[in-house]
């Protein structure tokens, strides 16, 4: 194994939707107003389009009298990308320092990626970052795993997938790669080390 392939959110910077609405209601009407527009269904769905902005006026048709709070969404998305999962960025450093190939593999629509890109520098040390987005296709099918692969020229074999969900895990181990369900910094860590990649 020559390779690690990280997932992003929640391993390695964190996403709170929750900071856009609070900019158009009250923080304690937030969370009852995501479940009102089915946010986390549409979010999902989000992940294999290449535009919010698209699925955005969808779901104003839907909610038309809550058009402001949908819109704000979007329009504060910047400030929902926050800080660096602890520990993890040193990890990836330290990998790149040991001759480790890096690349990304991560669920996310295709504009609003390049927001979150934009916002941590750490991002720019992989080799490749394929958005499921850009893709039309999302963790855990076979085929993103795979796409990941050959633009690094690697098999599955040489690769080790890292992600929070273990759902994801188990896409990645059913085309061959070695798979780690994130859970902290350390346990990554130590699970590199285990594998002779740290």
């Amino acid at each position: 194994m020559n390779t690690v392939i990280f997932d992003i959110g929640q391993v390695i910077i964190h996403w709170n939707p929750r900071l856009a609405f609070e900019q158009a209601m009250p923080a304690d009407e937030v969370e009852a107003f995501m479940t009102h527009i089915g946010f986390d269904a549409w979010n999902k769905s989000n992940d294999a389009r290449p535009s919010t902005a698209e699925a955005t006026e969808e779901l104003v048709l839907r909610f038309p009298q809550d058009e402001a709070k949908i819109r704000a969404y979007l329009t504060h998305f910047p400030i929902t990308i926050t800080d660096l999962e602890p520990g993890t960025s040193e990890v990836i450093a330290d990998l790149q320092a040991a001759g480790i190939r890096l690349g990304a593999v991560t669920n996310w629509a295709a504009d609003t990626f390049q927001i979150a890109f934009r916002t941590h520098d750490v991002l720019q040390r992989f080799e490749e970052i394929v958005v499921s987005g850009v893709e039309g296709v999302m963790k855990p099918a076979p085929e993103i795993f795979l796409t990941a692969c050959s633009r690094l020229g690697i098999e599955p074999a040489d690769a080790v997938f890292i992600d929070d969900s273990p759902v994801n895990v188990t896409g990645a181990e059913a085309v061959g790669m070695t798979g780690i369900v994130f859970q902290s910094a350390a346990q990554l860590r130590a699970d590199l080390v285990a594998l002779g990649l740290l």
